[in-house]
């Protein structure tokens, strides 16, 4: 069953079935749970795994023609978070370091939203419509 399936059956937005999908993993792991998960967190790992899994013109085009897939674990994502420092930044955005790759902990890293945006190599957009050049 998808979390989307379990969403609609469980009556409970999708985001809380992702938590508590990826906090049961983390408890077979640690047998311990964190406190509180941020949910910027849970929103960058979201909107990653959709990247990766969900067609559309431009994730067809940048993640699943490519094959990149979305290998990162709660705890990963946890360590990756405390190892960067995400509380220190204003907007935090997941970032790969090589864009061929998949989103794993050698390949992830937090960053700036503005720093990621801004990176080189990465295609623009033109002002005033969402066209890439």
């Amino acid at each position: 069953m998808t979390m989307k399936e379990l969403s609609k059956k469980l009556n409970i937005p999708i985001t809380q079935v992702f938590v508590k999908h990826h906090l049961n993993e983390l408890k077979k792991v640690n047998n311990a749970l964190p406190e509180v998960v941020d949910p910027r967190l849970i929103k960058l790992m979201n909107n990653a795994r959709t990247r990766c899994k969900t067609p559309s013109p431009r994730n067809s085009k940048y993640y699943i023609d490519r094959g990149v897939k979305f290998e990162l674990s709660l705890e990963d994502a946890l360590y990756l978070w405390d190892r960067d420092k995400v509380e220190q930044m204003n907007i935090p955005s997941l970032d790969r370091k090589d864009h061929l790759k998949n989103y794993n902990v050698s390949n992830c890293r937090f960053i700036e939203w503005r720093d990621n945006r801004n990176k080189k190599g990465r295609p623009k957009t033109k002002k005033g419509n969402n066209q890439h050049e």
